[in-house]
């Protein structure tokens, strides 16, 4: 069983993962998923299944419509295949909604990316509404 991740630590890759894809991108998302995201890639978040092609469109819409998008990490272990992984979310959009949430997240990595996703999140907010924002695209 590997404690790493390609050449990275579990914190370094989740740290990495979330500054270019959330963050601090650099790059249009569909330049940048392929070091993270498996071709096969699945996301079960809440209920709902999205693919590779429907993060991209999420990771564009956070893009284009967040001014600001925050992690806290508070926890990750890794145990050769799954890596999991609790974080409080702040995100700030445009027309002026402010939406916190705790998320926990599965990660199976195979091949240094991610393959398969499942992802629970709890919004930190009165509003319910703030869930959708895990998915919107």
């Amino acid at each position: 069983m590997s404690s790493k991740i390609g050449n990275k630590t579990p914190q370094e890759f989740t740290e990495g993962m979330i500054q270019e894809l959330f963050v601090a991108p650099t790059e249009p998302p569909a330049a940048v998923v392929g070091r993270y995201l498996n071709a096969d890639y699945a996301q079960y978040t809440d209920g709902q299944v999205v693919g590779r092609e429907q993060q991209v469109a999420h990771l564009e819409f956070l893009h284009k419509n967040a001014t600001l998008v925050e992690f806290d990490i508070q926890q990750v272990t890794y145990d050769g295949e799954w890596l999991a992984e609790r974080h409080l979310g702040h995100v700030v959009f445009r027309d002026g909604r402010d939406v916190r949430s705790e998320v926990a997240t599965f990660f199976r990595i195979v091949d240094g990316r991610i393959s398969e996703v499942h992802e629970v999140t709890r919004p930190l907010s009165d509003n319910d509404d703030d869930r959708a924002v895990h998915t919107a695209h």
